[in-house]
Parts: C-alpha cells; structure tokens; sequence
C-alpha cells in the first residue's frame, strides 16, 4: 500500500510538470505570435503609436486578454489603457533589449499582486528602435493548473484505494493457501501426520511450498511410524528375557529347590542380563547415531595388521562352533578409518557368520584393494538370506528365521543395523553382496585412502 501510495506520488509529480510545461509553453507562443502581429502592423507618428491605424489590440488570438507598450529610446511611446505596470517599470523592463537587440521574457508581480508574464522584443525597421512589450496575467494558467493538481489528486486517491483492494484481495487470494499451511500445522499431532494440504495451486512458488510442505509431512510421518515400529520391537525384545527371568526366579523362590536347581536359575539369569545387556549397549549406540553425536575418529591403520588382528579375536569362537576361519589381507596397505567402529563392524560380521555356518564349514576374512577403494569382505557357507528378505536385512530388528528359529539364533536383530550404521557414520558402506550358492557374502567399503609404497599381494592365513 505504502509503495502504491508513492508510485502514484511519483506520476502524479510527472504529470504535473508535464501539464505545467505544456501549459507555460501554449501561453509563450500566443504571446509571441500576438507580438509578431502587433510588429507587424505597427505604426508610429507624432501623434503616437496605432495599429493598423487603430489602437493597440488587447486580445490574443485564443482569446486572452493583453497588454501592449511601445517604448523607444526616450521612453514610453504609448501602451494599452489600464495597463497595470507603471510607466518606469516598462521603461527599465525596454532598456536592456534596446541596448543589446535581444528579446528576453520576464516574470513579475503587478501593482494588483498579480503574477504576469512579459515579452520585451525589438520591433525591426524602426528608427529609431522600439521595442514591443506583450503581457498578460498567469492566473488563468494558474487556475488551470490548481484544478489540474486537483484532479490529480483526486484521481490518486481513488487509484490508491482500488489498488490497496485489489492488493488486498489478491493476496488473501494468493495467501490462503499459506493460511490453511498454518492452521494445517497449528492442529497436527502425531496422530495426524497423514494429513495433507490439498489445495489447487499454480505451479510457482506457492506450489513448491505446498508439495515441500506435504513432503515434509511425509517424511515426518515416516520417521514416527519407524520410531513407533522400533519402540515397539525394541519393548518386544526387552519383556521377553525380562518375563523368563521374572518366571526362574518365582520359580525358584516358590519352590526352593537344591543347589543345583539354583545354579540352574542364576544361570538362565545371567544368560538373559548378558542379553539384555548387549540390547542396551546397541540400543544406546543406534540413539548416538540417530542424535548426531557419534563421531568418528579416523586415522591411518594398517590393513594387514588390523585384519588379523580381527580375526585372532574370533579363532576360539569359530574352533568352538567347529568352523574354519580364514584371513586374507595384503602385505601393505593403509586405510582410512575408525578403529573401534570398524572392528565393532566386523565384530557383528563374523559374530553372524560364525552363527550360521553349517558345521566344518569355512568363514572367510578379506581386506581387498579395490581401484582406490578398500573392502573388507567377511563370507560364510551357511544357507544365505532368502530373497524375500534380503531388502529388510540392514533394518532393525530384521531377522532371517528360515533356517533356524530364534531359540538356535539367538542375537536381538540389531547386529547387522549397527554394523550399517557405523559403516555410514565413517561414510563407508556396507552392503550384501548377491552371489549363487550358498552362504551370504558382505562387504565393508571404504572410500579412497592413501596406500603404502610397494605392491599388495594376498597372504592367506588359516585358522581351524
């Protein structure tokens, strides 16, 4: 509103100049012309000065009223009756165009406070020299213009008010969709994310604000039906050890029983605390995550060495499933990574393989060079994940139970989330490799990382 108010302040400054110039210059001409037809037929005797042998013309040719002096070297010739400047003022107004032969214009205020316009010019052929002097009043113009401003204004105003409507009603036009953005905002809950702004929009500016606002809505819906589902599994995994502990120790309490019934229980006890346990820390370490807060710290570590070293750590536990474990590292290399999370990563890989080998089967270890990437690759001979869920295989709380059921398995279906989201957290990847046969092949890759001079050559090592 405030810029329309000055837009049109703007025009009409415009239009006024423009209407005061073209108005200041229609006046000069019919002034100039009444000069020339007054030099013209101009006479001048002892008798005094005539027109056409008649008295001076008071009117123009548009029909103004003027006033005329004839004014020569010794002064004042002879002017129209009533002419309202005085004779020295007439005189003094002559005296330079007399001197220098030059026409000039003049404006000033007469003896009645009126403002006048003046054209003083040489009448040619005259001896001795004269000079015509034409006048006339500006207040017709002046009157002219007033009710030029006037109308202007008027006309601003009015231009101003349906232009601030207009405005007005164009942008609730445009707004409501804003509006109902807000109202839509203000009243949802997380019961309502599946609502949507569904509202005809042009495909401008305002269109992108609705689909990003929708999209925002179902990302956000998203996001709580997955934090739902996993609070869900996750109290799910939790009430189960709880409830068999509770029922072992109620058990025991109700019927003591002799002291290797009570190994039993404390047993089954610390069998289902260790679980829960390693819920927990997973549970806390996907919250770190998803938060933000976990960081990595890479630094330089050396292939060979810290792929061994991984897997000396899980010799006695493949001897004990009555699997093979084989290494398979280069000589040399350096990779980029966090230690810890890395062999947490590995950890959980060889953790699943070693659990669903078959028995005398072999699980392989491998750190690879792969153009300027690193993959570490862990492979077991076990059945494989099933087609119909090798998709969910990363999600949390996903387990394949095809072969086996959870009792054999154990583990809480967080193994291979974490495993995936501390690769992500070290913008590595980690992904199931498809193969035909049997057994499941995943492999952990590192973006490019400086490597140590010399050629890298695999050096098996066997561990049964």
């Amino acid at each position: 509103m405030c810029l329309l108010g000055i837009a049109a302040l703007v025009a009409d400054v415009g239009l006024y100049a423009a209407a005061s110039a073209a108005t200041s210059q229609a006046s000069d001409a019919a002034i100039k012309r009444q000069a020339d037809v007054i030099s013209s037929g101009l006479r001048i005797s002892a008798a005094g000065a005539t027109f056409n042998g008649g008295p001076l013309p008071t009117l123009a040719a548009d029909g103004t009223s003027t006033d005329v002096a004839v004014i020569d070297q010794s002064g004042l010739v002879t002017s129209t009756p009533n002419n309202p400047l005085r004779p020295t003022t007439l005189e003094n107004l002559a005296t330079p165009v007399l001197r220098t032969n030059r026409s000039i214009w003049v404006d000033l205020t007469d003896a009645n406070q009126i403002q006048r316009r003046v054209f003083v010019t040489l009448v040619a052929g005259m001896d001795p020299r004269t000079a015509l002097l034409v006048e006339r009043s500006v207040e017709v113009q002046t009157s002219s213009l007033w009710i030029t401003r006037v109308l202007l204004t008027i006309l601003s105003i009015a231009f101003v008010a349906l232009g601030g409507l207009l405005a007005y009603w164009q942008a609730g036009r445009v707004l409501r969709p804003v509006r109902d953005i807000a109202g839509l905002a203000r009243s949802l809950s997380e019961r309502d994310l599946h609502r949507r702004v569904d509202i005809a929009v042009p495909d401008d500016e305002l269109g992108e604000l609705v689909r990003t606002f929708n999209g925002m809505l179902g990302r956000l819906e998203a996001s709580f039906t997955t934090m739902n589902g996993f609070i869900a599994d996750a109290s799910h995994e939790l009430r189960g050890p709880l409830t068999k502990m509770r029922s072992e120790i109620e058990l025991a309490i109700d019927r003591p029983g002799s002291k290797a019934d009570l190994e039993r229980v404390l047993s089954v006890v610390q069998g289902e605390t260790a679980h829960l346990s390693d819920l927990v820390d997973k549970l806390l370490l996907l919250a770190r995550a998803d938060a933000g807060v976990l960081r990595p710290s890479r630094r330089p570590l050396d292939v060979a060495d810290f792929t061994h070293e991984v897997g000396s750590r899980w010799l006695s536990a493949a001897q004990v499933s009555g699997v093979r474990l084989e290494v398979e590292a280069p000589d040399s290399g350096v990779v980029m990574a966090d230690p810890t999370l890395t062999r947490r990563v590995l950890d959980n890989l060889l953790e699943n393989a070693i659990r669903h080998s078959i028995p005398m089967g072999t699980i392989w270890l491998r750190a690879t060079k792969d153009g300027d990437d690193w993959l570490f690759e862990v492979a077991d001979q076990g059945p494989g994940v099933p087609l119909a869920h090798r998709r969910r295989i990363f999600d949390r709380f996903a387990r394949v139970e095809s072969s086996r059921v959870r009792s054999e398995l154990g583990g809480t279906g967080l193994g291979l989330a974490v495993s995936t989201t501390l690769a992500k957290v070290q913008e590595a990847q980690l992904v199931l490799v498809e193969r035909n046969g049997a057994g499941a092949v995943f492999q952990l890759r590192f973006p490019s990382s400086p490597t140590a001079n010399g050629e890298s050559r695999v050096a098996p090592q066997s561990f049964s």
